[in-house]
């Protein structure tokens, strides 16, 4: 029914048990903390903030390492006509570092499709395909190159122009995936001459 409240409340000899676990609780947290019990909140936000600081230097430095993997990863694109093509898995890579690799290397490579990808950590596959301007223009999609491999872990492709991104249920399925963006990407390229 609209506008009704549920109130509960203790009373008697339960309300003073309630309120005898929450001071044990309250004196266990700022035992832990090495704090008095007034100074809890203010020691919980300062560690949270520390945290948040930490969790964002982590995220840089796992960016710096993969970028600095660039230059290997690039060694491995393949030449089909005229435009190299790179297809490969990266352990440990979240989706916004798979992107910005992809098309760190995408600059690196000049006339290019990249295609990465990686088993996030429930066993999913996440993807990232790129193509360089010059392939956009004739007609090649980032997302065409991606949607086969999409299928095969049990997903689908989405974006527009020269950036798309998959993700699947089936982690496991990700080098066969790889492997058919890799070859879809071959027979595009080998098209548009």
């Amino acid at each position: 029914a609209a506008n009704l409240r549920r109130i509960e409340a203790l009373t008697g000899p339960e309300a003073l048990a309630y309120l005898s676990r929450e001071r044990m609780i309250a004196e266990q947290v700022s035992h832990m903390l090495k704090v008095s019990p007034d100074q809890v909140v203010e020691r919980v936000s300062d560690l949270l903030a520390r945290l948040r600081v930490a969790e964002k230097e982590i995220a840089r430095t796992r960016q710096q390492a993969l970028l600095a993997s660039a230059s290997q990863l690039a060694a491995r694109a393949e030449h089909v006509n005229g435009t190299r093509v790179l297809t490969a898995s990266v352990p440990g890579a979240d989706r916004d570092s798979l992107k910005t690799l992809a098309l760190d290397l995408r600059q690196r490579l000049g006339e290019s499709v990249v295609v990465l990808g990686d088993v996030t950590d429930d066993g999913k596959a996440h993807m990232v395909a790129t193509v360089s301007p010059g392939l956009l223009a004739r007609g090649l999609e980032a997302r065409d190159v991606l949607q086969p491999g999409a299928r095969v872990v049990g997903g689908g492709a989405g974006g527009k122009g020269a950036v798309a991104q998959a993700g699947g249920r089936d982690g496991s399925q990700l080098a066969a995936a790889l492997e058919e963006c890799r070859r879809t990407a071959r027979e595009l390229v080998v098209s548009l001459t």
